[in-house]
Parts: C-alpha cells; structure tokens; sequence
C-alpha cells in the first residue's frame, strides 16, 4: 500500500477510535444477543487459507476466486449478508474466500490487501465508513482487481465520482435504508405513539445513519419526540447500552432498534418490566421473527430484505468477471441503494423460516439464468426487473410455481395465487 494512502488510513482510524473514545461508536458491528441463531457458511474458507477454485462453473462461465471481507463473526446480520454471497458464488461454480475483519476497523484494508496477495479473481467488499472507499478504489485498482459494493454504499459526491471512474469498479448496490426508517415512523405515529429510544450502532455507519435520519424527521414531523439516541461500541456494549438508556428514559411507547442484534437487546431489557412499550426493528433474523409471533413478545414490527444485496453484489460481480458487465443504457455500472423492504407478517413466518433461512432464496437454476455467459438475454436491465421485483410475496410465488409450496398454504399466508 502507498505511504500517502497509509498515512490518510492512519488517520481516519485514529478518528474513528477517538470517536469511539466520546461516544462509544467504534466497530459498527451488529452483534447477535443469541449466537446460535447465526448461520454458517458451509464450505467458504477462514481468514488465512488460500483455496484455489475446485468447482465446475456453468458451461459458458468462467470459475473464480472471490474475496468477501466481513466485519465480525459474532453478528447474525454480517454473517447472513456474507452467507449470502457464498452461497452465489457457490452454486455458480467458484470458491470463496471470506474473511472475518475482527470486529477491527484497522484490519479491514489489511484484509483486502491479503484477498489480492491471495490472487483473488475479485473482491465484494464491505466497508465501514465513507473514508474507507477511496483506499479500497486505490487497492483494487493497483491489484486490478475487479470489486463490487456489496450493502453499504459511500454518500460522498467525490467518492462516489472517483469510484466510478474506477476501471475495475464492478458496480455497487445495497439497501434503501431512509424507507427502512421512515416506514418505522409511519407505523409508529399510525399507532399513536409519541415517545422513542432509538438503539443503533456506530454513529457514522452509513447504513444505519440514513435510517435514523429518516425516521427522525417523519417521526418528529409527525409530533414525535426522540428521547434518546443511543450507540453501542461493541458487542459487549449492546445489552447495557439499551439497560443505561431505559434508566434514563423509562417507559418510553417505543424502542426503534436499526438492527435485530439492537432489537432482541430491547426485548430482553424490557422483559419483566410491565411496561407496554414496544420494539420496532429494521432487520430480520429468526429470533426477531419468532418473538413477532410472540403475543407476549415487545416485538411488535419488523421490516427488512434478509440482506440480499450479499446475493445481488456476488451476481454483479460474476458478470463482470465473466467479462460481461452489467452496464445500462449510458453504458454506467450498477448503482442502486433502493433494495427495498418487506415486513413478515406472523401469517408468513413458517414460510419465510423455510425458504430464506433454512433454504436459500434463489435456487440455483434461477442464479444461473443471471449470467449473461449461460444466458445470452440477461443484462442490466432484467437484472435491475429482478432487484425491483425482489419480495418475500415474489420468491413465495416462485417456489409455489415449482411446486414446493401448497395452495392451502399460499392461502393460509394470505397471498393470492391462481
């Protein structure tokens, strides 16, 4: 790595541990309150093993190499995003080489550094913070290797510029955060409810950020106070970091947690209060879900899309190492951050359970048909019908098609087929 781009990196970490130093919002990690609930990738490699591609690509396609770096095992929503990928990249014929970050903000560039020396096809790359994008554009440029944005997404103008300009920017995508946050506040303020914690984790996260940001100005638009907003460190710091701020703030109408990791925290904080305040959440997990179902559950609203972009960003960057990139009419990469999100209501959960945590949610047939290498009619623009399309009702209909899910149950989930 160049000393300039070292010493800029020196810097923005010394900032985010002074940041973490005032206000306790270093890391960003989500970390689960019930670990068994995180799932395991079945055959991607640890940090520090090398594999080289030993499956069979679709006839077409070629078989890669791909480096995913994630922040922290502990999480059940890092682990599900990286998951994701795995799984593409699995049943589309390569290997993976995911790699934990440690919970560590110094060891992430380290990490894609190592993806390169470890002659990586290509990286899917998650970072923590806006500074962190240009070093990644610089690594992958001078490495020339292709990388994609997989779930956070840089806000900067100029990044995002220079990023572009990128020859081997593959292309970008997450989720729509701000609706994340405003359809929270538009439950809440339907419900009635005037006073709110809001638990998250670090402050400058910039999936998180955008989410608080907009649920704050529709909520206290909406005559809505905000309490408190309050910040976990580190996994450590979740569960007494929502038990300091109800002392402070006792009762409040609600919780609106960014995550499930900062959800199921809230509910075990109110468990035995006698309190009726509630728990909203950006984020779905099988915990969560299962305490929506719960009539003596706090959890009373969830929204999330199981962290597909993990999935979108492995076929983004499959095409553009097939050598077929998914350009749009003006010839520009994919750039979306509108993934949007779906609730599961208690009437869906047997199902969503079954097709999105026990099994995953595209089978491999259909993955396939998302290369442009097997299937010559693929391109940005079906891509971008998929992405748009993406619901728990589409990929339920989907597996009723095949055969897999029963009109009786369609019906019993409330979802109308013919």
């Amino acid at each position: 790595m160049k000393k300039s781009m070292k010493k800029r990196l020196s810097l923005l970490l010394a900032g985010l541990l002074a940041l973490a130093a005032s206000t306790g919002c270093v890391g960003g990690a989500e970390a689960p309150v019930n670990n068994d609930t995180a799932p395991q990738t079945s055959t991607g490699a640890d940090a520090g093993q090398n594999p080289e591609p030993t499956a069979t690509a679709p006839e077409g396609a070629g078989t890669y190499k791909i480096g995913i770096n994630y922040m922290t095992s502990a999480s059940y929503v890092l682990v599900t995003l990286r998951d994701n990928s795995v799984k593409v990249i699995e049943l589309l014929g390569s290997n993976a080489l995911p790699i934990d970050d440690d919970a560590n903000p110094e060891k992430i560039m380290q990490d894609i550094e190592n993806m390169i020396a470890s002659s990586c096809d290509g990286v899917i790359a998650w970072m923590l913070v806006d500074q962190m994008f240009d070093p990644l554009s610089e690594l992958c440029e001078r490495g020339k290797v292709p990388f994609v944005l997989n779930d956070k997404v840089p806000e900067d103008p100029a990044t995002i510029s220079n990023i572009k300009a990128n020859p081997y920017f593959a292309g970008a995508i997450g989720p729509a955060n701000a609706v994340y946050g405003e359809s929270v506040a538009e439950y809440a303020l339907a419900k009635g409810w005037k006073t709110v914690l809001i638990l998250s984790g670090d402050a400058a996260d910039p999936t998180d950020t955008p989410r608080i940001l907009a649920f704050r100005a529709k909520f206290e638009a909406g005559g809505g106070i905000v309490l408190n907003e309050a910040h976990a460190a580190s996994t450590a710091d979740i569960q007494p970091t929502i038990d300091n701020a109800l002392v402070a703030y006792p009762e409040p109408d609600f919780i609106y947690a960014t995550g499930p990791d900062y959800s199921n925290a809230s509910c075990d904080s109110l468990y035995g209060k006698g309190w009726k305040t509630k728990v909203l959440s950006s984020g779905l997990d099988s915990t969560s879900l299962e305490r929506l179902a719960d009539p003596d559950s706090p959890m009373d609203f969830l929204n999330g899309d199981n962290w597909v972009a993990g999935a979108f960003s492995a076929i983004i960057l499959m095409n553009e190492l097939d050598g077929n990139p998914l350009l749009d009419a003006n010839g520009d990469k994919v750039w979306y951050t509108d993934i949007m999100p779906f609730g599961v209501p208690s009437a869906q959960y047997d199902l969503f359970k079954k097709f999105f945590i026990d099994e995953f949610m595209f089978t491999a047939e259909e993955l396939s048909k998302m290369r442009t290498a097997v299937n010559p009619d693929f391109n940005y623009d079906v891509f971008m019908d998929v992405v748009k399309n993406y619901s728990l009702e589409e990929r339920l209909k989907a597996r009723y098609a095949e055969g897999k899910i029963t009109k009786a149950e369609m019906d019993a989930a409330g979802i109308a087929v013919n």
